[in-house]
């Protein structure tokens, strides 16, 4: 086992080794039962990974129906669950009681709806099982997702090196054409190197957006913002090469995440003069960058972010307002349904119907599409639930402007529940976080007898060893 892993075992460790010298009981008596719990905990955090990224549509994945995926997927989550609940490492349902009231209510109307009902199992089941996990086994499934998109950020900004060089037309790759309707109409294409990949459109680009394991650099934009939000917010730290990466997403998604992460630090430590300053000075230097480029970049700079012509762009935000440019990345069949759709019968409207094909749109109106008003409101609940349920403070409401974030701009990530999943994973990370802070100085004098913790290392290493 690498330091590193070592290091990972904190949280309920920490505690209860605190505990032990205060009781005087030997150390020995539960060595075996705690490295049973910790063996168990990184089995179960690995498990988690595996349906994670089975229904996060990765590259590596398009070669498998999704629906064989799902089920491979829920199956190790099952394994784990079953594992834990034999170390006594499931939790009460009333800890998360409104999520588990939430989910089965999704079942209901999914089986209303006959979408997908027999995949019901394989989607919902798993993440029923994830909320029962104990918090120790759901800080190694953080941790586990965490290296797994640095990994893929460090990849990334080394194969974006490779592209701006010259170099990469050396390394094999494999071209795939688009994946789904919407890369069809934008005409993306992807390389695939390996267990990554990179993204070119039909603009004239002369450089590639970094997509990780994903399919285009917005999704990527999304996860990478996830981290440096959690390690911002919960840690204190800036993962540098997260941040480099997100950047090179191309996607302002990234940008808004940053923002928010930075915002959320500054008003906690009451400098909220700092990020301002940054973001208007970071402002300042994208526009004069992009003002001073050639032509022909600031196209496609534009055309990548939404999808057209800098002149374009302009013309119909002339004569539309800004509602043109969302409505462009719906597509024309996409507005044309929504507006039919907003005519229908009430039933229609309350729960939905199937997708026309050639529907390209990826903002809230998909959901309201498919799943009508009831569906979509379901679904937003869920957001507020999944960021708000645990932390209801500045914390929680950082989180859900992610969350509305996504809601607004790529409805669609919610239908497959990751999204949800991983924002458990930040909000119990924060709430372990919280557990073990130290005690102020204005505590200690308070409460004399307050057992002191200051000289235990609370910072897992996993957030350090990138910054």
């Amino acid at each position: 086992m690498s330091s590193e892993e070592k290091d990972l075992t904190i949280g309920e460790e920490s505690v209860a080794a605190l505990s032990l010298e205060q009781t005087g009981i030997d150390d020995d008596a539960v060595s075996t039962v705690e490295s049973d719990s910790d063996r168990i905990d990184s089995i179960a955090a690995f498990c988690g990974m595996v349906w994670l990224v089975s229904i996060m549509d990765v590259c590596y994945s398009w070669f498998f129906p999704w629906e064989a995926r799902y089920v491979i997927g829920s199956l190790f989550v099952f394994y784990a669950t079953f594992i834990l609940s034999n170390n006594d490492g499931l939790n009460n349902i009333q800890k998360n009681r409104p999520l588990f009231i939430l989910l089965f209510l999704l079942i209901g109307f999914m089986i209303i709806r006959r979408f997908q009902i027999l995949y019901i199992p394989f989607k919902f089941g798993p993440l029923l099982c994830i909320l029962l996990w104990r918090k120790s086994a759901l800080l190694k499934f953080y941790a586990n997702f965490r290296k797994y998109i640095v990994f893929y950020a460090v990849l990334s900004i080394f194969v974006e090196f490779l592209v701006l060089s010259k170099l990469w037309v050396s390394l094999p790759y494999m071209t795939f054409p688009p994946q789904d309707n919407v890369q069809e109409a934008l005409g993306y294409v992807n390389y695939f190197y390996g267990i990554f990949s990179i993204q070119a459109t039909d603009f004239g680009l002369s450089f590639y957006r970094a997509c990780g394991p994903v399919r285009e650099g917005g999704h990527f934009a999304i996860f990478l913002g996830f981290i440096y939000f959690s390690e911002k917010a919960i840690f204190d730290k800036r993962n540098v090469w997260v941040f480099i990466c997100g950047l090179l997403t191309l996607s302002p998604n990234f940008i808004l995440a940053f923002f928010i992460a930075e915002v959320y630090a500054a008003i906690v430590k009451k400098q909220i003069l700092k990020p301002i300053l940054m973001f208007l000075g970071s402002i300042v230097f994208i526009i004069v960058g992009f003002l001073s480029s050639p032509k022909s970049i600031q196209n496609e700079i534009i055309g990548i972010i939404l999808e057209r012509t800098l002149e374009a762009s302009i013309e119909n935000m002339q004569t539309d307002g800004m509602m043109a440019l969302i409505d462009g990345r719906a597509g024309v069949y996409g507005v044309s349904d929504y507006d039919a759709f907003l005519h229908k019968s009430l039933g229609t409207r309350l729960i939905g119907e199937t997708l026309p094909e050639g529907n390209v749109m990826s903002d809230y109106r998909y959901l309201v599409l498919l799943f009508g008003y009831l569906g979509t409101t379901l679904i937003f609940i869920g957001i507020i639930l999944f960021s708000l349920g645990r932390e209801r403070n500045l914390f929680g409401l950082s989180l859900l402007s992610l969350g509305l974030i996504i809601f607004l701009h790529r409805a669609w990530m919610f239908v497959d529940l990751y999204h949800w999943t991983i924002m458990l994973l930040i909000t119990n990370a924060r709430i372990m976080y919280s557990e073990l802070l130290p005690v102020t100085e204005e505590e200690n004098a308070e409460e004399s007898d307050t057992q002191n913790m200051d000289d235990v290392n609370l910072v897992p290493s996993f957030v350090d060893d990138k910054n």
